[in-house]
């Protein structure tokens, strides 16, 4: 039993994902790479503080609507936009599950920093957008071709 119980810490300690169990709001548990995820130093520094406070305001609304699931029931992943304790933004996106815990329900979430990848997608965004202002603005005829049939 023992050797068990080290084996699955040892996979919920190394986890490159954030995991974090949380009730009424409030984390009860979380491991390394939650802690990163929201700037803290340790994992116990997490346990009590409300992730909520932390979430922008306009994705508030998204993520308590996945309260409230009965014990088994898996919610798809959900993206938000989130400040670290430093106050730096981070895009998080957090998948999770309603578990017993301790002799109530509590949420096992996880979460992955998607922040670079929010960033790129803003940046080819922004590309087209400029792509599309040059095309749209030319007064030059504009034609794509391939081997000299228009596409």
């Amino acid at each position: 039993m023992r050797e068990s119980e080290q084996r699955y810490r040892y996979l919920v300690d190394n986890s490159l994902q954030g995991i974090c169990v949380i009730r009424m709001g409030a984390v009860l548990f979380a491991n390394d790479a939650a802690a990163r995820n929201w700037g803290f130093e340790t994992p116990g520094q997490m346990i009590g503080w409300k992730l909520r406070e932390r979430i922008k305001p306009e994705y508030l609304a998204g993520v308590q609507a996945r309260d409230n699931r009965p014990i088994g029931e898996s919610l798809p992943p959900f993206q938000y936009e989130a400040l670290r304790l430093d106050g730096e933004s981070v895009w998080l996106e957090s998948s999770a599950i309603t578990i017993p815990w301790e002799g109530h329900t509590a949420k096992l979430s996880t979460y992955i920093d998607i922040t670079e990848r929010k960033r790129a997608e803003a940046e080819v965004a922004n590309t087209q957008q400029r792509l599309a202002n040059i095309v749209a603005g030319s007064i030059q005829g504009i034609l794509v071709h391939r081997d000299f049939k228009p596409l």
